[in-house]
């Protein structure tokens, strides 16, 4: 028997190695932002989870505003046929019953009218198979397989049939990006030397798709075959928190012609203009340098109609981020989402359209975002998002929200409130402590015992609201002349601020549970809320006092609270430009009908309020230490706002400056506030994973 040395036995090992045919695929498994070969990448590539698992992003950007270019700037198509019943609310005086949504989340099993409402994602940069933004792209790698014979040939397909619809793999080339079919057949030379690709998706995680995908590498050589896979999933679509600085400031104006009977709109949009300027000059002097954005629709509800999102994952110098504008789920708001469409998007912004047709509590100022913090060795490294639901109806926002998965949403009740918004009573600050940011909160027994103390020190027949009239106010509105004194004899008022207080303290525990936020965390804010509108002339109640009988359950007109009066044709008539009224309140902005109204089971019908003076905790947080709140034109008292007073000691506590700026007609008086009228896109350098 003859034996072989240890060199050509060695010589025959590697022989016979390389005889072996193997396939082998990565991509950056370990998120550190590059693939390695046979490296870090290898352990735990086949599965994806929360800690591991490469990311690849929906690149859904509009690059050289080629999609932007096939949508009209306004197209009459948008306005859908109104609901029956629409073209006035039945009211002989012409004025809207402006009581809170219906049962299903504001009457949407009533009026749903989302034939013909148009596909605006449709087209982005992944709609069709040519690579037009590939720093959106996520590296993947094949090892090379120098031993091949000359008619090996590869393939690398996309498993899952949802998922392969929904991915698009493509193979560098020098400089140049071939969109790669499952039918597409790799050369030997090409698998010799290893394929460099790159990955990204047509669209974000929604409902139908989670956003899982696995790539399969396979190589054919002299009648082997060989595979490989790796698992790779769409990054989630992110919501800003406060702790992300604010960069750019939003508001919306129409510059364009308003309808035929556009008289009495005419001041409306002077009013707005005003707006807007006084809420630009305030946030450069606050330092946000980016340039401040006007969206041209009369929706004035800018925060409303969308939310500034980003999806981010791992890059070689950082994480590499594509800014993701989400429109509400509300098909009324076309108008407003087509602009957004057609001027937002660009290369490194993009947009998503949902397909659900909700009403107020869909809208997006009903959606917050809790800093990043950790309970219970869960960690939120993105935070997490809040919406309010009306009479256990969550908005079809949420579906969105859950199928992104990082931010998991936590549901509050805006029940007791007529517009139903998170935004009205609790808000988010970044502040210098463990947690890293504290809660502010509205108080409506604050707000109540400023004014009791008022009147206690002999200040009762001051005037409760001091705005004055301010030239370009429009000729129809006014501002109430109640007193201190007219004020705390309205019906109910005590039992009413208690009623609102039991539904913030029941939010508060929520928050509390999912949180951990504790009291010392929490910094009250004094408000006051009434479910009528303010009567702009003095108040002669005389009636019941605060200890009445009279059911805060299910109130009942308060005498010296009526609907401000309005010019003829004013009322009623609700005609519509694009998808809404021209500068309709933010209700009716949303698509709830006239008249809607929640109840419980048993029919009652449930008491819903509003801000009475303007909510300063419903502002915008510019930055850590700056804050724009609206004039809450409390009291004056020895030359000071006892309530803006309050406020600004409220804020004091979290070293904020409060700026103030005036929203009374402009938003207040139809249902919003500062933060209703404005949005903010923030920074998005923070990682998730």
């Amino acid at each position: 028997m003859r034996y072989l040395g240890s060199a050509a036995a060695l010589t025959l090992g590697l022989l016979g190695a390389s005889q072996a045919l193997e396939a082998k695929i990565f991509a950056d498994s370990n998120r550190d932002g590059k693939v390695d070969i046979g490296g870090n990448d290898v352990a735990g590539k086949n599965t994806w989870t929360e800690k591991s698992g490469a990311l690849f992003l929906a690149n859904i950007g509009d690059s050289n505003r080629r999609c932007a270019s096939q949508i009209a700037a306004e197209d009459p198509s948008d306005a859908p046929p109104l609901p029956p019943g629409a073209e006035g609310d039945g009211d002989e005086d012409g004025e809207d019953d402006d009581e809170c949504g219906g049962g299903d989340n504001g009457g949407q099993e009533n009026y749903n009218p989302s034939e013909g409402y148009p596909n605006f994602n449709s087209c982005n940069d992944a709609s069709d198979n040519i690579q037009r933004n590939p720093k959106y792209l996520a590296p993947v790698l094949t090892a090379p397989i120098p031993t091949l014979g000359n008619s090996a040939t590869g393939s690398v397909v996309v498993i899952n049939q949802t998922a392969a619809s929904k991915v698009r793999v493509f193979l560098k080339e020098g400089s140049n990006w071939t969109y790669i079919a499952s039918n597409y057949t790799f050369k030997a030379d090409q698998l010799r030397k290893g394929l460099s690709l790159g990955v990204d998706a047509r669209e974000v995680r929604t409902v139908e798709w989670d956003g899982r995908a696995t790539l399969q590498f396979s190589v054919k050589d002299q009648g082997k075959e060989a595979k490989d896979s790796v698992a790779m999933r769409v990054a989630p679509v992110l919501t800003h928190h406060h702790a992300q600085l604010t960069e750019q400031v939003v508001s919306s104006w129409y510059s364009g012609i308003l309808p035929p009977d556009s008289s009495v709109q005419k001041p409306e949009s002077d009013m707005q203009k005003r707006f807007v300027d006084d809420l630009e000059k305030i946030s450069k002097k606050a330092g946000v340098k980016g340039q401040f954005v006007l969206v041209n629709t009369t929706d004035t509800w800018a925060q409303d109609f969308f939310e500034p999102g980003y999806t981010t994952m791992p890059g070689p110098t950082g994480p590499i981020v594509l800014r993701i504008m989400v429109a509400s789920a509300q098909h009324d708001r076309r108008q407003a989402h087509r602009w957004i469409f057609r001027n937002m998007r660009s290369d490194s912004m993009g947009a998503v359209q949902q397909p659900w047709h909700g009403f107020t509590t869909d809208s997006t100022g009903n959606l917050e975002t809790v800093p990043p913090y950790t309970l219970n060795g869960k960690s939120y490294p993105a935070g997490r998002t809040i919406m309010g639901s009306q009479n256990k109806e969550k908005p079809h926002m949420v579906k969105f929200l859950n199928a992104q998965e990082v931010q998991a949403p936590i549901e509050m009740d805006t029940t007791w409130l007529k517009v139903g918004h998170v935004d009205e009573f609790v808000q988010f600050l970044p502040a210098k402590n463990k947690r890293g940011w504290v809660m502010m909160v509205d108080d409506a027994l604050a707000g109540l015992a400023i004014l009791q103390q008022a009147q206690k020190q002999g200040h009762g027949k001051v005037r409760a609201v001091s705005r004055p009239v301010v030239p370009g106010d429009a000729p129809a509105t006014c501002v109430p002349t109640s007193t201190i004194d007219d004020l705390l004899k309205m019906v109910n008022i005590t039992d009413i601020q208690k009623y609102c207080d039991e539904s913030i303290k029941t939010n508060i525990a929520i928050l509390k549970r999912e949180t951990g936020v504790t009291d010392a965390e929490i910094i009250r804010v004094p408000a006051l809320f009434h479910p009528e509108p303010w009567a702009c002339g003095p108040s002669n109640n005389t009636g019941p006092s605060t200890t009445s009988s009279a059911s805060p359950q299910k109130p009942q007109k308060t005498p010296g609270y009526a609907p401000s009066p309005r010019k003829p044709g004013q009322g009623g008539s609700r005609k519509h430009y694009g998808n809404l009224k021209p500068y309709a309140n933010i209700r009716e902005a949303a698509g709830v009908k006239p008249g809607s109204i929640i109840r419980r089971q048993d029919g009652s019908a449930v008491m819903q309020v509003s801000a009475m003076y303007p909510g300063c905790i419903n502002g915008v947080v510019l930055s850590d230490k700056e804050y724009v709140a609206p004039n809450p034109w409390g009291p004056v008292i020895g030359g000071k706002d006892v309530l803006a007073a309050a406020v600004t000691a409220a804020y004091a506590k979290a070293n904020y400056t409060v700026h103030y700026m005036d929203d009374w007609h402009t938003h207040h008086t139809n249902g919003g506030e500062v933060h209703c009228g404005s949005n903010t896109i923030r920074k998005t350098t923070a990682q998730w994973w």
